[in-house]
């Protein structure tokens, strides 16, 4: 008796752990699971059920893509669920053009997503959906599951790929394609139709809450446009046809590789996309534009104008809207005015161009560009916040007169961006020199801007191989280790190299010596900069907060640099790479 209690005993002990075994591993299962798969760019949460007065069942998490893959193995596709208007776009909505009432809804998706499983079910499918009754194998309480999706906006370079493509019909006798895209709103016929070269980009009019006549919101237009179009290829056997799915669109890693394999197809092409058949200016010259005020009212005083290489930053950008963000029929002086306006979000033209945190800006999209590590070596060390020097605003601020003056007469130093100001501008009064004249029509105003780029430099102001110190040697810890050589010229020739042709560093490079700034941070432009210890000695630090010591000054400035800039060699924990290790 006392051996069989034992034995019970023992055997419920090994029972009620082997329960836990199986929970954990369920736990931990349902744990891993929920962390590799709980951002879904197709999850799409049908909240019908919000629309009615009183809650009867949580809100539905339905997986988008699950569903595609399930109707293709069947030989159906999106006009499984989706059907199309009078036009033949295909809507964005479940079933339906229109939303329906509340009731009409939910008996919409119940009495069709279930027939859809019956249907299913009939056929012996594995897996045919929940049927009829089994409500809460849809209704059940939000998994561990996200929405976690990227734009699916259309760049530069998938733009090409779109109007460069044989397999969208051509518009009716023209050799381009785009007004199988682009359409507006046409007011005495009501109709939308195709203008050439006044395209404009969806966003423009599809909103996120649109305005009549637009009838269809941001991400309607894009779903009804492009599904539609990738559809009908593929109905038609065409050698291709686009993604019919979310995440080849909408997922991060999917949208990550695209990126790549457009990368790559770029640089087949040497790097350079043909520009938009959309007859668009090479050069525009912007200048504030005045306000209607009195005679008698005093002018208000602006900048010199900057001609503005267009076709450049075309290049130069990923897709139209960084710079025109909301209509490209506009310029930026249309919205943003001297003192801001209502439809320029009351942001002024000075914070539109100047503004340093603003990817949307002149200064802000520059700012970015020197992250790159070719140039993020020395940009980080420099200091941040501070006011650019008075030859940074002349580099885009030019004066028209330039053009009528000797190279003699153009070595203008400008001390203060007010020496930049419109003479004829300032206090109303006329001045000693020549006024400025700005032609007021558009040709006139391109043909200027267009002058003016092309007197600019082009080509980088380098120093002279010869008047580049070779090695520079650096002794400050010689009584612990050999004194290390700094192959100084080998350095500062391998970045000169990669400013050949980088024209934001060939345009604000001012001087020959401008980039030993990067290192030389605090001394006076010069080609012969004092030395580190000029500033950093080995002194108390006592009253000296922000400058360090010598020792510090030397690991700072060369780890910080080489972090910055990528490189693997040497290491920072590599002492003996730079520093000799003495023989005794």
């Amino acid at each position: 008796m006392a051996y069989r209690k034992l034995v019970l005993g023992l055997s419920g002990c090994l029972f009620v752990l082997v329960c836990v075994l199986f929970l954990q591993a369920d736990v931990m299962s349902m744990i891993s699971s929920s962390g590799k798969d709980s951002g879904r760019a197709d999850l799409i949460m049908i909240q019908a059920i919000a629309k009615q007065t009183t809650k009867q069942a949580p809100a539905v998490q339905f997986f988008h893509d699950a569903h595609t893959e399930a109707l293709a193995e069947q030989g159906k596709d999106c006009a499984a669920c989706h059907i199309k208007d009078d036009r033949g776009i295909i809507s964005y909505k479940y079933m339906r053009l229109e939303d329906p009432s509340a009731n009409q809804l939910k008996d919409l998706y119940h009495d069709n997503c279930t027939a859809c499983h019956a249907e299913n079910a009939r056929a012996r499918m594995a897996n045919p959906g929940p049927q009829v009754g089994e409500c809460r194998a849809c209704h059940s309480e939000p998994r561990d599951y996200t929405q976690a999706w990227v734009s699916g906006g259309m760049d530069n370079m998938l733009h090409y790929i779109h109007w460069d493509s044989d397999l969208i019909p051509k518009d009716e006798g023209k050799e381009t394609n785009c007004g199988q895209c682009h359409h507006e709103f046409d007011e005495e016929t009501e109709e939308l139709v195709y203008v050439q070269f006044e395209e404009e980009g969806c966003r423009s009019c599809h909103s996120a809450s649109p305005k009549d006549p637009v009838k269809s919101n941001l991400a309607e237009a894009f779903h009804g446009q492009c599904v539609t179009c990738h559809l009908d290829n593929k109905e038609a056997e065409a050698e291709r046809n686009g993604p019919l799915d979310c995440a080849s669109c909408h997922g991060a890693p999917q949208r990550l590789e695209a990126q790549v394999r457009m990368a790559e197809k770029l640089e087949e092409m040497g790097g350079v996309l043909p520009r938009l058949p959309r007859n668009q200016p090479d050069a525009v010259l912007i200048a504030a534009k005045l306000p209607d005020l009195p005679e008698d009212a005093t002018r208000p005083t602006l900048m010199y104008p900057v001609p503005f290489n267009h076709e450049l930053h075309e290049h130069a950008t990923d897709a139209c809207r960084d710079c025109h963000h909301e209509t490209l029929k506009q310029s930026c002086t249309d919205c943003h005015t001297l003192k801001g306006s209502e439809q320029g979000g009351f942001i002024s033209l000075e914070r539109a161009m100047h503004a340093p945190d603003s990817k949307h800006s002149c200064v802000g999209c520059h700012n970015e560009l020197k992250t790159d590590p070719s140039c993020a070596g020395c940009h980080a060390a420099m200091p941040q916040g501070t006011e650019p020097p008075a030859s940074s605003c002349a580099v885009c601020h030019v004066n028209p007169n330039i053009l009528t003056q000797s190279p003699a007469e153009r070595q203008v130093s400008y001390t203060d961006f007010t020496e930049m100001l419109i003479p004829a501008q300032v206090d109303g009064r006329q001045p000693a020199s020549e006024p400025i004249e700005i032609p007021e029509d558009k040709e006139g105003r391109m043909a200027l801007a267009h002058e003016l780029i092309i007197n600019q430099r082009q080509e980088p102001l380098l120093i002279a191989e010869e008047d580049i110190p070779d090695i520079v040697i650096i002794d400050v810890l010689a009584n612990e280790y050999q004194p290390a050589e700094l192959p100084h010229r080998k350095i500062v020739m391998s970045m000169m190299e990669g400013m050949k042709d980088n024209t934001l560093a060939t345009a604000f490079h001012a001087t020959p010596v401008t980039m030993c700034q990067g290192c030389h941070h605090n001394s006076p432009l010069s080609k012969e900069p004092p030395s580190c210890q000029t500033c950093h000695d080995q002194r108390s630090q006592e009253g000296r907060l922000g400058r360090p010591g010598l020792l510090a000054a030397y690991h700072i400035q060369c780890m910080s640099c080489h972090a910055e800039m990528g490189l693997e060699e040497p290491a920072a924990t590599d002492c003996y790479s730079c520093h000799k290790q003495k023989e005794n």
